[in-house]
């Protein structure tokens, strides 16, 4: 109810929704059963996920495609049979220092239509939800900034789910897994390797008020994750 008195409080502004959790921590469930509710469902999705599989499609590849990059050890003038040359990676990529050229073009497609896509619900002032990981104060600093010259138009929100994973690295892994699945039985490919999905949650850092929120709600839906295995 508390929060809910928030939201009629300022029913007039705009609300700029930040997720926050690793993924199959409930984020999307959460949209779908509670959010929606709660906005009339007036409200547009920014999902870079989504994005990434729509635009990787367009290009004959999958999701895990727009992740291949060169290793270390391999020397700049290597050229990829399938992917091109190595090149550096374009803005909005924080996972690799070097890409491959097709796969440098891919992901700056994909960064500029998440930044259309977000500078178009900010400019229309709709009410936004982030459902990205967002889990640590760098990567809600970047999607805050889109904002900036806009902040005061909005009520800003970060959600936070399961303490961002602490303590249910398995579980959560588990439920990842499932969904895995699904996504291969309907043609896709989307892997989270487990060291991966581990030292994402290790590096989390919990909002706070300071890096420009009005408000933080903590979700606790641990036994509908267990519900799901």
């Amino acid at each position: 109810m508390k929060y809910l008195k928030l939201f009629e409080r300022f029913k007039n502004k705009p609300k700029f929704i930040l997720l926050v959790g690793p993924p199959a921590s409930g984020k999307s469930t959460y949209i779908r059963r509670v959010l929606s509710k709660e906005l009339n469902n007036d409200f547009v999705v920014i999902e870079r996920d989504s994005i990434v599989s729509e635009i990787a499609a367009k290009f004959d590849m999958t999701y895990d495609d727009t992740f291949i990059a060169p290793s270390k050890d391999i020397p700049e003038d290597f050229v990829h049979p399938k992917y091109g040359k190595v090149v550096g990676s374009p803005k909005g990529v924080i996972w690799s220092p070097k890409s491959y050229e097709v796969i440098s073009k891919i992901n700056a497609k994909i960064f500029r239509e998440f930044s259309k896509r977000l500078k178009e619900a900010i400019e229309n002032k709709q009410n936004i939800i982030m459902d990205l990981t967002n889990m640590n104060h760098k990567t809600r600093k970047g999607i805050l900034k889109f904002i900036k010259d806009k902040k005061d138009d909005f009520f800003k929100i970060a959600i936070v789910f399961n303490n961002g994973g602490k303590g249910l690295e398995d579980l959560l892994f588990k439920v990842a897994k499932r969904r895995q699945k699904q996504i291969e039985k309907e043609g896709g490919k989307k892997t989270i390797r487990k060291d991966v999905f581990k030292r994402m949650i290790d590096n989390y850092l919990e909002p706070t008020k300071e890096e420009g929120f009005d408000e933080i709600r903590f979700v606790d839906n641990r036994r509908n994750l267990e519900k799901i295995i």
